[in-house]
């Protein structure tokens, strides 16, 4: 997917993304989603988890960068490098959390992440560099990879994770 250029056409891949993932959960069983393996030790529950964390750590940055506070990227005690180590923080420090509790989470997430998206001003989501956490890259690429861009990869992750011939 090209990169969005305006706020609309971010938004519109925003939406058209988190559509099809809940398309395909919607024909998942909760069993499933809790119980069956998709990627490794994770189940589709584990993934949604990974997503929701990684919106928050997005919404993070982007709100600590407005405020004027310079805090670590990606997480603290984490550089860009570690990123394996980080998801498996995630993952362990949310694997035992309950599905409704998780699904509360992924759908007040999605709302808070676009509600920020919505406040900030097209100018600012298009400026490389706005902030010092975002080095040369623009607020509108870190929402896409903590939004469209995850969702993509979780949708093929938990397709490919439930195919017959994977388990």
């Amino acid at each position: 997917m090209p990169r969005p250029t305006t706020r609309t056409a971010l938004l519109d891949e925003i939406h058209d993304e988190r559509k099809k993932l809940e398309d395909l959960l919607a024909t998942i069983s909760s069993d499933v989603i809790s119980s069956q393996k998709v990627m490794g030790e994770w189940t589709t529950k584990d993934i949604l988890s990974h997503l929701i964390a990684w919106e928050q750590m997005v919404i993070l940055w982007v709100k600590s960068g407005f405020e004027g506070k310079n805090i670590p990227v990606p997480a603290e005690g984490f550089k860009w490098s570690e990123l394996p180590a980080l998801n498996e923080n995630i993952f362990k420090e949310h694997k035992d959390d309950p599905l409704d509790l998780v699904m509360k989470r992924f759908n007040e997430s999605h709302h808070e992440i676009l509600d920020l998206i919505n406040s900030v001003s097209e100018k600012d989501l298009f400026t490389p560099g706005l902030h010092k956490w975002q080095n040369k890259n623009m607020l509108a690429a870190y929402f896409k990879s903590g939004t469209s861009s995850h969702y993509l990869w979780a949708r093929k992750e938990i397709t490919k994770g439930l195919k017959p011939n994977n388990k």
